[in-house]
């Protein structure tokens, strides 16, 4: 969350909500660092990982709030298991190579997986190219 010069990184944008397995640490955290930044944003620790927080204020548990349900709490952790596979394949690519290669995967795996949920929705391949060619740009 802050850079080596300790700038903050959210700067301009405070977060509304932040929903994480150590939700609670990271609150500390932020409220040490920044408390006036952080002072409207609402920490929760995800579903998953609430039953390892026997400790911590009943008040992180995202369970008590009915509004956050709309919320995959594990959309990060799904993200990082699929391209956890990637690291030793892009663990020695220059910079722009690792980006683009990294943000390709990332774009033909939502594409597939449109396809997958969306059958009645064919994407042409004409469609599909134009938006490779807008992701690589």
């Amino acid at each position: 969350m802050m850079n080596s010069s300790n700038e903050n990184l959210f700067y301009y944008c405070t977060p509304e909500l932040v929903i994480y397995d150590n939700a609670c640490r990271l609150h500390e955290y932020c409220l040490n660092r920044d408390p006036a930044f952080f002072k409207k944003t609402k920490f929760v620790v995800d579903k998953f990982h609430w039953k390892n927080h026997s400790g911590c204020c009943e008040g992180y548990n995202m369970k008590l709030y009915p509004m956050l349900n709309m919320y995959n709490s594990q959309a990060a952790e799904q993200c990082n298991s699929c391209i956890k596979p990637l690291a030793s394949m892009v663990s020695y690519m220059e910079y722009d190579n690792f980006f683009l290669f990294t943000k390709l995967h990332i774009w033909h795996r939502n594409m597939l997986r449109i396809v997958k949920y969306n059958p009645e929705r064919e994407i042409a391949y004409k469609d599909y190219f134009l938006t490779l060619s807008r992701v690589i740009h």
